[in-house]
């Protein structure tokens, strides 16, 4: 594969074939391929992967008070914690069902995976009609069903309820951080990251709702990556120059590599070089410490146990 890092709006590397048109797009590989790609002998796989990692962006840059305690909380799952806050759904209820998940081995659409998907598409002002194309009728009349909402409702509405859900949850994204973005572009067309990375917008997001979605998009994605992308460099210079490890793969949030059998000293060493503290000044106006925690999984044989 190959990656462009001028393939994005927002520094994300863009993937693709390889140079010798052989390949393919790295961070979606399919889990049935992935099956078939073994270590080199005498090394494992590892993987470092920050956890929720545009959500933490989402939170620090908005400066919403609700978000910032569900992504600094470590008692409670974020996606379990805001299905309970979305639907009204007990928490220890939304776990049980994973539990039940793992256990029959079934891929059952949970409360926890619809909370999982309203979040990701909410928090970035999309569209009723949008999240219906990205959900997939199937699955918003699973939610339906998992919500028991009223009987009559088309899957648009159903779609615009859960968007609902969120913005009332969590206020200050939707409202004053959405607003900061727009003086920003309409005064200054400049967006500004945390790490000092600059876009210079030609859309107008006070009357273009898709300017809008692109921009308030772009501030935590933009964030995030680059959070991962100087974290990459230091992995690079201090241990694949040294020939510890060997990078395979940059998801969006992880970094996919090999080590030395008998060597997971070095695995902690990654996850250590991965925690990059950042200053976050929010939209209430408030600069916060953001370091974004990450989760590692190691000994792995195949690149599919990486789940």
């Amino acid at each position: 594969y190959s990656l462009n890092p001028a393939g994005t709006d927002t520094l994300r590397l863009a993937s693709r074939e390889s140079a010798f048109w052989c390949g393919g797009n790295v961070q979606n590989t399919p889990a049935e391929v992935k099956s078939m790609y073994l270590p080199d002998a005498g090394w494992l796989f590892a993987e470092v992967d920050y956890k929720q990692s545009e959500a933490w962006c989402v939170a620090f840059v908005s400066g919403d008070i609700k978000l910032l305690a569900a992504v600094q909380n470590p008692d409670r799952d974020f996606h379990a914690g805001n299905a309970e806050m979305f639907f009204g759904v007990a928490y220890d209820s939304i776990m049980q069902e994973e539990v039940d998940k793992k256990k029959n081995h079934t891929t059952a659409f949970t409360t926890r995976d619809l909370s999982k998907r309203t979040n990701h598409g909410a928090s970035y002002n999309m569209g009723a009609n949008v999240m219906l194309d990205t959900m997939g009728l199937t699955n918003v009349l699973r939610a339906k069903r998992l919500l028991k909402l009223p009987e009559l409702w088309t899957p648009k509405q159903v779609c615009q309820y859960l968007l609902d859900c969120y913005a009332n949850t969590y206020s200050a994204v939707k409202g004053r951080w959405y607003d900061t973005v727009k003086f920003a572009v309409t005064s200054t067309s400049l967006l500004t990251s945390a790490l000092g990375w600059t876009r210079h917008c030609f859309g107008k997001p006070a009357v273009n709702k898709q300017a809008l979605n692109s921009y308030v998009a772009h501030v935590p994605q933009n964030l995030s990556v680059s959070i991962i992308n100087k974290a990459w460099v230091e992995v690079w210079k201090q241990l694949v120059l040294t020939g510890r490890i060997r990078i395979k793969m940059q998801g969006h949030d992880a970094l996919l590599f090999q080590y030395r059998t008998g060597d997971e000293a070095v695995v902690a060493v990654v996850a250590k070089l991965m925690e990059v503290p950042v200053q976050v000044l929010g939209s209430d106006g408030v600069t916060r410490t953001m370091l974004i925690p990450n989760d590692v999984k190691l000994g792995l044989t195949r690149w599919r146990e990486v789940k």
